[in-house]
């Protein structure tokens, strides 16, 4: 079990006498490669006094496991980024009081020195303005507007020592001259969207808003589009299961909320998994039941309770996780999104393809064999094509080993589970799966 923040604050800091303070003039870069099992604090203070910004450029946690907070302040201020994992690169803040605080918390696997995570790589400067005071809105009016498009409002309350500065995203541009709201038309839902404030040449902030449109759509009927995407980060839909029809399959509750996907061209089998939240109103423990045909005659596919992975006890959830597999284009399935009997609340869903990772060579598919497999430590690549490179990549589309000219691979630092593996040889490129025991 993680550290809770508070945790992690109190025993930082309680040693903050030891933590370096860096100095930064002007613009600085760093770079930082952590470890496993480490407690660290960085901590930067700007020469002058002046607002700090920081933009990360590279840099990866293990998806719930290991975790960064930045704080605007010297060990304590306000939290600018909350026990975050995942990619860092595009992420940027601003710290008013002049000094930015990094914490990092990591457990026993997966970090930057296993090179199974980024270096972080971030770029602090010190801001030559003062920065505007605003807050930002978006419509909540998910059900009407139009779809899968909403609009986002800047209320600019204090110009600081600014006449005019611009916000932009994209094509879409505002100059801004006074306080006021500035609003801005057909936003993407669900996802990151960059907002640029440019306030002078060296006072340049990013700041992405998410429009989270939570899906409320009670009947088959009604069932909200998800795309099938690369990755399970890449279509995250927010699902609010607080009411709806009663489940006709044979598992999950009686309310939930209903979803559906068309299979893509190319595209045979797809992984669907409802993500846990960490909200007050989050669900406890949830269901999915998959679904073919048409809303009026559902056949149901498969269904999902637990996830279970029986070669490694740790990694188990009380959400599911699954494949769906013989799959053709253009196929439509329903997924009705549900808690374990009465449990309601907010989760996340996510399908992406299981099958490739980028579309194979036919030509080099019987001309490419991996062996052991079940493999423990070494994989051997055999082929009679030169082998230029490879990528190895988890369930979830993380890459975790890369190598050149290389044929035989130690995996033993990985856990056990599936994996597929993209080589690329003279003749083109071909991804297998392997299973790591």
């Amino acid at each position: 079990m993680k550290f809770t923040f508070t945790f992690i604050t109190w025993l930082l800091f309680a040693m903050s006498s030891f933590a370096q303070v860096i100095t930064v003039a002007n613009t600085q870069n760093f770079s930082y490669c952590y470890e496993n099992y480490e407690y660290t604090s960085l901590i930067y203070q700007s020469n002058n006094g002046s607002p700090l910004s920081i933009n990360f450029t590279n840099g990866s946690f293990e998806e719930d496991y290991d975790l960064i907070t930045i704080i605007d302040g010297n060990g304590s201020g306000t939290v600018l980024l909350d026990e975050y994992s995942g990619s860092l690169s595009g992420l940027n803040f601003i710290a008013q009081s002049g000094f930015i605080t990094i914490l990092i918390d990591t457990d026993g696997s997966f970090s930057c020195a296993d090179e199974d995570q980024e270096t972080l790589e971030y770029t602090i400067s010190v801001m030559s303005c003062t920065v505007p005071t605003y807050n930002i809105t978006w419509d909540g009016d998910c059900q009407n507007s139009a779809a899968n498009t909403g609009s986002v409002t800047f209320n600019v309350t204090n110009m600081g020592n600014n006449t005019s500065f611009t916000i932009g995203t994209g094509n879409q541009v505002q100059t801004v001259n006074a306080v006021g709201n500035y609003t801005f038309n057909n936003i993407a839902r669900n996802v990151n969207v960059p907002f640029q404030l440019n306030i002078a040449s060296d006072c340049i902030i990013t700041r992405s808003v998410k429009i989270e449109c939570i899906t409320v759509n009670t009947s088959c009927q009604d069932a909200q589009t998800i795309a099938v995407g690369n990755s399970p980060s890449s279509n995250l839909m927010i699902i609010d299961n607080t009411n709806g029809g009663p489940n006709t399959g044979n598992c999950g509750g009686n309310t939930g909320v209903w979803v559906k996907f068309t299979v893509p061209a190319n595209i045979t089998s797809v992984f669907v998994r409802q993500f846990e939240v960490y909200t007050a109103d989050a669900l406890e423990d949830g269901f999915v039941v998959a679904y073919s045909g048409s809303c009026s005659n559902l056949v149901e596919i498969s269904c999902n309770d637990d996830y279970e992975n029986e070669d490694d006890w740790s990694d188990y959830s009380l959400f599911p996780y699954f494949e769906i597999t013989n799959l053709v284009a253009g196929q439509e399935v329903y997924l009705f999104v549900t808690g374990y009997l009465s449990d309601v609340g907010r989760s996340e869903l996510a399908v992406w393809n299981s099958a490739v990772l980028s579309t194979p060579d036919y030509s080099v598919t019987n001309q490419l064999t991996l062996y052991p497999n079940p493999v423990s430590d070494v994989l051997t690549i055999q082929s009679d094509l030169d082998v230029t490179n490879f990528e190895i990549y988890n369930v979830l589309g993380q890459q975790v080993i890369s190598g050149k000219d290389a044929t035989q691979i130690n995996v033993s630092n990985l856990k056990q589970g599936t994996y597929l593996i993209k080589v690329t040889t003279s003749k083109g490129i071909e991804t297998k799966k392997f299973i790591k025991k």
